[in-house]
């Protein structure tokens, strides 16, 4: 999954004619590297409708897998613009993914294209999702444009969300929050790192428990526990008995919030550098080496056709 802003970074108020078509040879690498890599759903982010809706469109329609978006509309139709949201099967379980973007993304966006698209309440569009799949999931996972401020907002707002995958601020969350029960997941931007989660669920929903700290309050409390006995075995006195006490207060301050931790699901975050060392797709390579060679021709052609780069606006 992805929450957004994959196809273009974040653009200036004008671009030359040949940057744009740079960029558009980029948008369609994206495409199909993220088809041979396989996708269950990406959100649409800001910087995605840098060259306009028509241009977001074009290159979306090339995808295999779908882009989301429960709140971004036609503003001439009143329809969304991608699909609102998608039900896809996991190991026997069903997991709703839906998406939101909200206008504070647009703020510094000088010249942004929204003219012609629509942006709905965020909060009022996922309550009504979550009403229209609760029945029907036993997972509501939010791919989320709004921020990781807004994450947090948002999951104390609004009940019913599983999981938020976020995005636009591009914070690497190496140990993610649960807020009441929703779990917030984001990583950095530019496909530096890629984050993996993986998660004990059931069809009963309930909090999530980092699978770490959990681990780490039990070899905790078995440290504190073997620190008593010895504590316990010395001879009385001030020193021995004010340790004690305080031993024995903190054991069952972490017995407590292991018990917290225990009752929610346990998951295991990782946010994964890519590097050198990884080893490489064969067909996602064949894609790159096809895009160096397109860019190349392109900036010959515009060396033959003597063109400059002034800029369009």
């Amino acid at each position: 999954m992805d929450a957004g802003d994959l196809l273009l970074p974040k653009l200036p108020a004008s671009l030359s004619a040949q940057h744009r078509s740079e960029l558009t040879l980029q948008a369609d690498l994206i495409i199909k590297a993220f088809n041979q890599m396989g996708c269950d759903g990406v959100a649409v982010g800001d910087a995605d409708l840098g060259l306009g809706k028509d241009f977001f469109l074009k290159m979306a329609g090339g995808a295999n897998f779908p882009f989301i978006s429960s709140n971004l509309m036609d503003r001439e139709t009143g329809n969304p613009i991608v699909k609102p949201y998608v039900i896809t099967e996991m190991n026997g379980l069903r997991i709703g993914i839906i998406a939101l973007i909200s206008r504070d993304a647009f703020e510094d966006r000088e010249g942004q294209p929204l003219g012609e698209l629509d942006i709905q309440d965020p909060y009022l569009t996922a309550e009504q999702m979550v009403r229209q799949l609760r029945d029907r999931t036993d997972l509501i996972v939010l791919l989320s444009h709004l921020g990781y401020q807004g994450d947090q907002a948002f999951a104390k707002r609004v009940k019913g969300i599983d999981i938020i995958v976020g995005g636009h601020t591009a914070v690497p969350l190496y140990y993610p929050p649960v807020v009441n029960e929703t779990l917030i997941l984001q990583n950095s931007a530019y496909g530096r790192k890629i984050g993996s989660t993986d998660i004990e669920f059931s069809k009963e929903r309930g909090s999530f428990g980092n699978a770490g700290i959990m681990k780490s309050l039990r070899e905790t409390l078995v440290s504190l526990e073997k620190k008593i006995r010895t504590l316990e075995a010395q001879k009385p006195g001030k020193q021995r008995d004010e340790a004690l006490e305080s031993t024995v207060r903190y054991k069952e301050i972490v017995g407590k919030k292991l018990q917290t931790y225990g009752q929610g699901k346990p998951f295991r975050n990782r946010i994964i550098s890519l590097h050198e060392g990884i080893p490489s797709d064969p067909g996602v390579l064949a894609l790159i080496d096809g895009y160096k060679e397109k860019l190349a021709n392109l900036s010959q052609q515009r060396k033959r056709e003597g063109c400059g780069s002034e800029p369009e606006t």
